[in-house]
């Protein structure tokens, strides 16, 4: 009697399902993670003490391990920023939470209108909600495996996301750092940034 399981009767992708999810909670918090990771059994009762204690964070992540497709560790947890003031500074070169492991206030999300439709949907509602004051807070220990895998759609589409990131970033950005802002190009590697930087020079440059 505790659950309920809602179907979809199409794919909707990430983001309208997680709207759907939205609309359909009746709860102050919403935990979140894929259908292939795998949470750990203390991890909800520790956000939730967090969040409980901490009124003014409104989002709220864990480190993770990462893991193959088979469930091997081939990756300890990065070690993101754990306070407000550090991840907002931490978002100015890369995401700083990991999607699967967050724990939200509902009601400040759906302040915001919910996940953005398409691509890095969860990173561009971080920007969104930075640029609106929001808070951010990691519990600075892995509560959750990550698993990947070569059909994620991070690295099915990745140039559409990579794309729709720069694009929030720029965007975004000067609302919340002002002159600080970077000139964000996203990339896993610095070859991948410079690679992409280049392309965008020349785009401009013969647009």
């Amino acid at each position: 009697s505790r659950f309920r399981i809602l179907e979809n009767e199409r794919n909707l992708g990430l983001a309208a399902t997680m709207n759907r999810a939205l609309q359909e909670c009746s709860t102050v918090y919403l935990a979140r993670m894929d259908a292939d990771d795998k949470m750990y059994p203390e991890r909800l009762r520790k956000q939730l003490d967090f969040m409980e204690s901490h009124r003014d964070v409104d989002v709220l992540g864990t480190y993770a391990n990462t893991v193959d497709h088979q469930g091997r560790c081939i990756e300890q947890p990065f070690p993101f920023c754990s306070t407000p003031e550090d991840i907002r500074e931490e978002f100015r070169t890369r995401t700083a939470l990991i999607h699967p492991t967050v724990m939200f206030r509902v009601e400040r999300i759906l302040k915001l209108g919910g996940y953005p439709l398409g691509l890095a949907e969860d990173s561009v509602l971080w920007l969104k909600a930075l640029s609106c004051g929001y808070k951010f807070a990691n519990l600075a220990e892995p509560l959750l495996d990550y698993r990947i895998h070569p059909t994620q759609s991070m690295s099915v589409k990745r140039e559409i996301s990579l794309s729709n990131l720069d694009r929030a970033y720029a965007e975004y950005g000067p609302q919340i750092w002002g002159d600080r802002a970077p000139n964000f190009v996203s990339g896993s590697t610095r070859f991948e940034r410079l690679r992409r930087r280049i392309k965008r020079n020349l785009k401009s440059l013969f647009a």
